[in-house]
């Protein structure tokens, strides 16, 4: 009977030293540290004008056709602490196709963010997102309109594993967010892409500027949208993300951002 009791009270004694703060430690001393690139990746729209009077005004197209300019994190608690004495940092601005990189993140493989566009004072300007990070140490995250009717009012993630085995420095990963299929050429082979997908390849070594051309097919002709060179960062690797153009230039319905990402 004694005993029975003294292992009814030490089991006590631990559910009560197990609280949800202690559990929520423990969970994140398991979570491997991850370096998190986030990209809002979109266009924004052409002006839109109005006409009052007798003169025109712009005003905001709506929330669906706007990309956010920054994030934060959903759960302040998931931001990577900052040095003694310096605050947190829990929010970030990111302009369309601008890669924000936020290192030493140690929280769950699910990661929600808050897209907020402070500029702008209409129902829906801020929405949230769930990324999924798996097993990825150094994920690179896109966010990015619905391919349906609701765009930005229900945006969509897409996630990458960016980690030095898989992309080692000299490499390249193109994503193609855009109708058409694309021919990415480095070499006399070309990387071919389907529409919303993506592949990585091997650059070859050169002395200086990495040439490039990309070529699509437009009405069963093909159209090349870019035939050039990027000058590529020491022990980096190269984001090229296509995307439709927001304007309608007649005969290049891409647009291209060209990133560096050092490792």
């Amino acid at each position: 009977m004694l005993r029975s009791t003294v292992i009814h009270t030490a089991f006590i004694f631990i559910a009560l030293w197990l609280t949800p703060k202690t559990l929520c430690a423990q969970d994140e001393e398991e979570q491997p540290v991850r370096t998190l690139r986030v990209m809002i990746a979109g266009t924004r729209p052409l002006p839109v004008f109005e006409k009052s009077g007798n003169v025109y005004i712009e005003v905001d197209p709506p929330v669906s056709q706007l990309p956010p300019t920054s994030f934060a994190f959903a759960n302040a608690a998931h931001a990577p602490k900052g040095k003694p004495g310096v605050e947190t940092q829990t929010s970030f601005s990111a302009w369309p196709n601008e890669l924000v990189r936020i290192k030493n993140y140690k929280g769950p493989a699910t990661l929600p963010l808050t897209l907020r566009r402070p500029l702008v004072q209409k129902a829906g300007a801020n929405c949230d997102v769930s990324c999924e990070l798996g097993e990825a140490l150094d994920p690179l995250i896109f966010i990015r309109a619905n391919p349906g009717s609701a765009g930005w009012s229900s945006p969509v993630t897409e996630v990458i594993d960016m980690s030095p085995a898989r992309m080692p420095a000299n490499s390249a990963v193109v994503v193609n967010y855009t109708k058409l299929p694309l021919a990415v050429y480095f070499t006399k082979r070309p990387l071919v892409l389907r529409p919303n997908s993506h592949k990585s390849t091997r650059l070859p070594v050169v002395d200086g500027p990495v040439r490039y051309r990309i070529d699509t097919s437009v009405n069963g002709k093909t159209v090349t949208v870019s035939n050039s060179s990027y000058k590529l960062q020491k022990n980096s690797r190269l984001i090229i993300l296509a995307l439709p153009s927001p304007a309608k230039a007649k005969g290049n319905p891409v647009a291209l951002r060209m990133i560096n990402d050092p490792l």
